[in-house]
């Protein structure tokens, strides 16, 4: 049997108060999960929080 993962996208904009503690819930999760976050407005906060998080 295949194990299957789930996979989030997290859509980020500038620099969400709620951000990291959403990172942070998803990689948490019992099931082993993939985390794609994508953004129309890079900046070091973001950059840093996928960084720190292997996203």
């Amino acid at each position: 049997m295949m194990k299957e993962k789930h996979t989030f996208v997290i859509c980020a904009y500038k620099e969400s108060a709620y951000l990291e503690e959403c990172v942070k819930s998803l990689k948490e999760q019992k099931k082993e999960s993939n985390i794609i976050m994508v953004t129309s407005t890079p900046n070091n906060y973001i950059k840093n929080i996928c960084e720190t998080y292997n996203v």
